[in-house]
Formats: structure tokens, sequence, C-alpha cells
């Protein structure tokens, strides 16, 4: 009976795959032709034999391909090829090969593409007249990858501010109260002011990249034509041009005092009801400094400290800064001496004569108008007092033999090293010899009060240790 049963249904197989594809009623016509022995195409033309799926990972990331799609409009199926009739095969790889596209991740295309912006900012300078405000110029960098901004200030010498990276690179929320989004490029269109962390960046010009990208993206971009002017920056950059003309030859006090005219009536002024105006005596501090600057005098001095308990004889160097006479005393660490490597005994500072101790708490100015000393007081061959130390001055190096010969007229001394005495301390002399044992074991109880053990010598003693002469 079951026989029969198989027969039958194959028979009922048969009949209906006889039938036109049209009137089959148990395969709906999206499905096409049923996947049986006999009923599959092969393509010739076939050269790819893979087997299909939708699922890969392209440069690190999990992507979906796109399914193919049949003549019939359904999507073919992703576990095997779609099985077709023999006219159905041109059709189905044309439309495959249209549908097919490369894949971009969004972090691949537009990584290293970078929005660059030119903006300034006006910041109020508290109690300064001269001063009221002042342009700071930055750098905008917008990533197109994450959204994320950097802001850098253009770097000026002697600005006061620490400029390089203004802000550090992330996405910047909006300053909207509530709100949760961030600053995106479509803030930077159509507008000439950005509020980042509520200071207001002002877009003066952008780069043919950003220009470009805005256009092809049917964004307007509008920036400010005019930069104001900073005055204070303006007229300090005068002021170092006349003070950088005629390089070769050095400044002279009525040129730095045309500078110094060249002012505003308001900051004149100014300066003159508080009487601040420079007086003689600053005006040739000045001019000293625009003479000698960073011009140095070098002198190696000693002090001898040997007559106090542990006291030790130290080398130093004694820089004079003719600028504004300053001394700095350096000490000269020696190899193995057992002391700490602090390298200034003295920091630069004007030091006086006579050293009267530090001024008690409540004491003025004037009670301690002191003698300092001066280039006239250093000599090689003389001793200075610096702070209670006599320091004896025994050379100095060729510049300053130049200085003082051309200034004064007085040529330095040479090397003043007085060479140090060697003591040499009386030895005991050896006792002789007594006759009881050797004379080795007579003198070990003269170097030593407490005899050495023998020292035995450990490998000949492990070598032969077994072998014993009868």
């Amino acid at each position: 009976r079951e026989q029969r049963k198989r027969t039958r249904r194959l028979v009922k197989v048969f009949k209906l795959m006889s039938r036109p594809s049209s009137s089959l009623s148990l395969f709906p016509p999206d499905q096409g032709i049923p996947f049986l022995p006999g009923n599959s195409f092969s393509d010739p033309n076939r050269t790819n034999f893979r087997k299909s799926h939708i699922f890969d990972y392209r440069s690190g990331t999990p992507i979906q391909h796109d399914v193919p799609i049949r003549d019939d409009g359904a999507p073919a199926s992703p576990s095997r090829p779609p099985s077709v009739v023999p006219s159905q095969v041109s059709n189905y790889r044309s439309i495959s090969a249209e549908n097919s596209s490369e894949f971009i991740p969004a972090f691949a295309g537009l990584d290293g593409k970078v929005l660059r912006f030119e903006a300034f900012i006006t910041e109020q300078v508290p109690e300064n007249l001269s001063e009221p405000s002042r342009v700071r110029k930055f750098t905008i960098l917008y990533h197109l990858v994450d959204d994320s901004i950097q802001i850098n200030e253009h770097r000026q010498q002697n600005s006061g501010y620490a400029q390089g990276v203004f802000m550090k690179r992330h996405r910047v929320p909006k300053q909207e109260l509530g709100s949760q989004e961030f600053v995106t490029l479509f803030d930077f269109a159509s507008t000439t002011v950005i509020n980042i962390y509520n200071r207001e960046f002002h877009l003066t010009s952008c780069n043919h990249f950003t220009q470009n990208f805005f256009e092809a993206n049917g964004l307007n971009l509008e920036f400010e034509s005019i930069i104001p002017e900073d005055k204070y920056m303006s007229q300090r950059a005068l002021s170092e041009s006349k003070m950088n003309r005629g390089a070769a030859s050095p400044m002279t006090t009525s040129s730095y005092n045309e500078i110094l005219d060249n002012k505003s009536e308001d900051t004149y002024r100014v300066e003159s009801s508080i009487a601040t105006l420079t007086t003689a005596q600053k005006r040739d501090m000045r001019e000293k400094f625009l003479k000698y600057a960073n011009k140095v005098l070098r002198f190696y001095a000693q002090w001898d400290d040997r007559s106090s308990m542990f006291g030790q004889k130290l080398e130093y160097i004694i820089n004079y800064f003719l600028q504004d006479d300053k001394i700095e005393v350096l000490e000269v660490k020696q190899q193995n001496s057992g002391r700490d490597p602090f390298p200034k005994l003295v920091k630069k500072q004007r030091v006086p004569r006579v050293f009267r101790g530090v001024p008690s708490v409540g004491s003025k100015e004037e009670d301690f108008e002191d003698e300092y000393i001066s280039d006239k007081d250093l000599i090689v061959g003389n001793t200075i007092e610096i702070f209670g130390r006599d320091m004896f001055l025994y050379d100095c190096d060729s510049f300053t033999r130049e200085y003082y010969l051309h200034q004064y007229g007085v040529e330095q001394p040479a090397n003043q090293v007085e060479p140090e005495t060697h003591v040499e301390f009386p030895s005991m002399p050896l006792p002789p010899y007594n006759g009881f044992g050797s004379e080795h074991d007579s003198l070990a109880s003269y170097f030593n009060l407490i005899p050495k053990p023998r020292k035995y010598d450990r490998t000949k003693q492990a070598a032969l240790d077994s072998i014993i002469f009868r």
C-alpha cells in the first residue's frame, strides 16, 4: 500500500509539470521555475563560482550587499543564484550590473576632509587706556568625519596669550537653552558670526576646498570683508620697525626718545597727569640697556673657608650684567665633592658693597640706601664681599679684558691663582723584626691591632680536598 501511495504522488507531480507554467497553482509566478532536478539553468558564460551572500566586511566594517532585482520585480534569493530561463540571462546580468555600486563607509570617504575658516574675535582689555580692546585671529577647523571642531590661534610675538591650540578638537554643543544638538556645517552657512561657548567668532574667509564643498551642497557662505584694526598692535609694529632700522648701528637715545614721543595726545595727557614721564635717569638706563644688551663680564673667583670647621675652598663664577649692573654668582661643581649640585649661590640682582642684613618689617626703603657693586670694583686680584663672603677674583675671560681696556684703559692682570702647598704628613717607620715567627706575621700585628684570619684558596681546597700523601 505505501508503494502504491508513492507511485500516485509521483504521477500527480509529473502531470503538473507537463502543464504550462502560467496554469501552475502549486508554484506562484513570482517564484519562477521550481528548483527541481532538470529545471535549473546553468549559465555557460558564468565566471564567478563563489557562494553568494549579502553580509561582508570591507575595510574592517560589516556591510550588507544590495540584493539584485529580477525582471519580474522580485528580489533574487541571496542564498543561491536565481533560477531563470535562458532568455532572461542577459536581462538579469544588465540589471545586476546597473544596481551594483562600490560601498564607501562614511569614516573612509570623509576621513581627512577638513573645512578651514579664518575668523577673529574682539576682546575688551580692562583698566588699560592705551589698549581698550584687542583683536585676536583664529583658524577654525571643521572635521567632516565626526562633526568635531578645533580652533587654533595665530601666533603673535609678545602677545601675552597662551597661543596655539585655543580649543581642542571635540563636538561643540549649541548655546540654545535646553538644546541637545551640536554645531554642524549648516551653522556656518548664510551667516558671518558663529557662537562657540559664548564667544562670537566673525568669519572672514575660507580655503578653496571649503568654498567648493559648500557650493556642491547648495549652501551659501558669507564673510565679513573688513577686519577691525588693532590700534595697539599697529602702534607696536611701528615702534618695532623704527627700532630695527639700521641694524648694523646701535640705536641712540635720540631715536628712542622719538619713539617715546610718537604717542597719542590722550595717552600723553594721562601719563602726564599721573606723573609717569620718563626722567633723565630713566633715559640713561634705556641708553645703557640698548648699548650693552646681552653683554656680560665674567670673573672667576674663590671663597676660602678652610679657617672654619669642615670648611673648604670653593670655586665660583661671577657674571656682571652691563645693561642693568646686576650680579649673578654660580657655583662650580667639583667631581666627587659630596656637595649638592645647587647651581646658583646668588640669583641675578644688585649686590650692596656692605651687607647690613635683612631689613626689618615696617622699615622704609630710604633707610637702606646702599652703594652697590659696579664694574669699577671688579679687578682681578681684588677681594669683594658678596653677602658676607669674601670672594677673591683670580681670573676673567677675554671679553672682560677687552671691555676694561677700551672703557677704562685698564689691563686686567693675569691669572692670580696661588699654587696650593701640599702638606706631607710624617709616616711611621716599620719596626725591626723581633725574631718570633716569620717576618710577615710580625708585620701583621703592626698593620692591624686585631689580626685578620688567614685567607684560604677555596678553588685549590676544593680541587685537592681528597688528595692525601702517605
